[in-house]
Order: C-alpha cells, then structure tokens, then sequence
C-alpha cells in the first residue's frame, strides 16, 4: 500500500483538494492520517478512514480515565455506552466498530486531546451509505471537510434536519431544508459526526474516485 495523501484535521484533508501540492502522490489507494482534538466535554467525532482496526478502543487508545464513547442505534432509537475505567476499555468497546460515515457522542472529562486516526479512504462503491428513516448519526464516508450537499453530495430533501453539536456551548445548531432549500447549509468539518431526520430512506452515493478528483 503506497502513500495517497496526507489528511491532517482543520487543514487540506484529501488528495483531491491539495492538487497544487508538489508532494501529493497518486496511486491504488489513498491513505494517510487524520489529526482530531477531542475537546473536554461532549462533541461529536467520526473515524474517517478505514484502519486495521477499527474498534472503539482502538480507535481511542490514548482516552484515559472518565472517557465515554456513547453510538446511537437508529433502529432502536438508544445509545450503546462504552467507557473508559480503571483497566482501560471494556470488551465492549473492544468488540464494536466505528466506521466511516457513522459516528458517535465521546465525552472527554479532561483537558483537549488529540485524537490520531490512521488508515485508508473509502472510495468506489463502498463510499455508497444508505441514510434510514428517521434520526441517526452519520458522517462524512469520505475524509473530506466542505459544504454537506454542495461539496460532499448529501442528498437533501424538504424537511430534512441536520443537528450539528457545538462542544464550544455544548448545545445543536439547527441546519434544516425548506421550499428555499437550506436555511444554512451546513459547513463539516473531517472527523465530525452529526444527527439527521430524513422522513424516507435515501442513498447517499459518492462513488468516490480520487484520481477523478483532481
């Protein structure tokens, strides 16, 4: 597996969109590393690519005492609770993936940390999601930050809802569509999870294709 890209957080975060890069190089694969600060308190992350292992508690090894990760079922309308004790994470955490395009609720008891998550970008086919009726926590497939429908191609539609958590005020931000379309379309950034309300099951299709992106 060769180098694709380099994906840092809160910068150029994928191949397509550093193209004026003299050290970007092109080849199978895409891969790389996406740095993501956990802010204390509540906020809401996604793993952005596809790592050898994909599980809670690897993906959050460096957590410490007090973590929780907390992955909302849509079906059921619950949360799975995973937390961070004395001995480190439980076999739960251990067992239960965290993929891209989903996301979860992580709470940080103590000062902001810096979150490494390493591995390889979704393309082809398997950038293809299908959205569920109703609420659920979803991401980005693909490790890019941007407009939700302009630039990553969410497939809006009236009356749909998108919740953004703001760790800074640890409340929503309500972006909705309405007969005008978005009254803000929201702006994600690389890593970040967010609710939806879809009232119809939809495809969310990026068939992404790196090299076609340049």
């Amino acid at each position: 597996m060769k180098l694709k890209a380099l994906l840092v957080a809160g910068a150029v975060c994928l191949a397509s969109a550093v193209t004026s890069s003299a050290q970007t190089v092109y080849s199978a694969n895409t891969v790389g590393f996406v740095n993501k600060e956990i802010p204390t308190g509540f906020s809401m992350i996604a793993n952005p690519v596809i790592a050898t292992d994909n599980s809670i508690a690897a993906l959050f090894a460096d957590a410490s005492l007090g973590w929780k990760v907390f992955k909302f079922d849509s079906v059921q309308g619950t949360f799975s609770l995973f937390s961070y004790g004395f001995s480190g994470w439980g076999s739960n955490a251990q067992s239960t993936d965290l993929i891209p395009g989903e996301g979860a609720f992580v709470y940080n008891p103590g000062a902001p940390t810096t979150i490494t998550f390493s591995g390889e970008v979704t393309q082809g086919a398997a950038s293809n999601i299908t959205i569920g009726q109703g609420f659920s926590i979803l991401s980005s497939v693909v490790a890019q930050p941007g407009l939700l429908q302009t630039d990553l191609g969410f497939p809006a539609s009236l009356g749909d809802k998108v919740f953004r958590f703001d760790s800074a005020t640890q409340s929503y931000v309500l972006h909705s569509v309405g007969f005008s379309g978005w009254n803000q379309e929201p702006d994600v950034e690389v890593a970040e999870a967010f609710f939806v309300f879809k009232a119809t099951e939809t495809a969310w299709d990026r068939n992404f294709d790196p090299n076609a992106a340049q």
